[in-house]
């Protein structure tokens, strides 16, 4: 165990985010928060470990320590390229909990604020906790009017199903059907 063996760490939960392996991002923050060096993370790695943890805890159901963890990032970093993403992490940890106000005001963020900086798989998590948690207070029509205009305009045609499976699920048959007509 070295102080290098805390970059090592780092960068193989880096790779398990990119592999999209939270369950083996987490199990590595574990065991960097073990090591003797925890207390020698510089402040870059101290926000990587933050990010790393709160992307872990959240693909294992922790979500109260994915919450501490991303918020911990958010007040951080404030130029780090990751706060679109933490945002939506951030949101979907709130949603698991049923903290539905936090969660739409992070996906409101993630939307308003990040959109454009994330990739389309992550643009299309963004918009999603987006609507859930729209729908989740109650705000189903406004939520239902947007996404039904993105994928009529064509921005967004990976949406169409999730938005034909809400309005399915809300009963409104004839504006499902209306919303799939174009991928038939």
């Amino acid at each position: 165990d070295s102080v290098e063996m805390l970059d090592v760490w780092l960068l193989s939960a880096q790779a398990q985010f990119l592999m999209e392996q939270p369950d083996r991002a987490y199990e590595t923050m574990l065991t960097l928060r073990e090591s003797p060096y925890f207390d020698d993370l510089s402040p870059r790695q101290f926000l990587d470990y933050h990010f790393l943890l709160g992307y872990g805890a959240l693909g294992v159901q922790k979500h109260d320590l994915a919450m501490r963890a991303l918020e911990w990032f958010l007040i951080h970093a404030e130029a780090d390229a990751r706060r679109g993403l933490a945002y939506v992490l951030l949101a979907e940890s709130y949603l698991a909990q049923q903290r539905f106000v936090q969660a739409r005001a992070a996906s409101v963020e993630a939307r308003t604020r990040h959109l454009g900086t994330l990739s389309g798989d992550w643009r299309q998590r963004a918009l999603r906790i987006w609507a859930r948690s729209a729908l989740a207070l109650g705000e189903k029509e406004s939520a239902f009017l947007e996404l039904e205009q993105m994928v009529l305009r064509g921005q967004e045609p990976e949406l169409a199903l999730f938005l034909v499976d809400e309005m399915l699920a809300d009963r409104q048959w004839q504006r499902a059907i209306a919303v799939a007509r174009p991928m038939i």
